[in-house]
């Protein structure tokens, strides 16, 4: 059984091989898809490492930020240490 990042990511090659010649400009009258298939690849690209890197990370952040939060009123505001 394959794994699911083994599967996005022989997905996202195979979408990537497709769209290549179409970005590469093979065949006939192909000077007028050309850009669009740039575009596609791009966006394709842009999104999929948005989704697989940013999102995780910023969600890691608000976690973290999240847990400081509960830390810091779990244990009061300005509480004078003990002597």
């Amino acid at each position: 059984m394959v794994d699911y990042p083994t599967k996005l990511i022989l997905r996202i090659g195979l979408t990537i091989a497709g769209i290549l010649p179409l970005a590469l400009g093979i065949g006939a009258g192909s000077e007028v898809r050309q850009p669009m298939g740039i575009a596609i690849m791009g966006g394709f690209t842009t999104s999929t490492l948005l989704t697989l890197v940013v999102v995780p990370v910023i969600f890691s952040y608000i976690d973290n930020f999240q847990t400081w939060i509960m830390h810091t009123l779990r244990d009061g505001f300005g509480k004078k240490p003990s002597r």
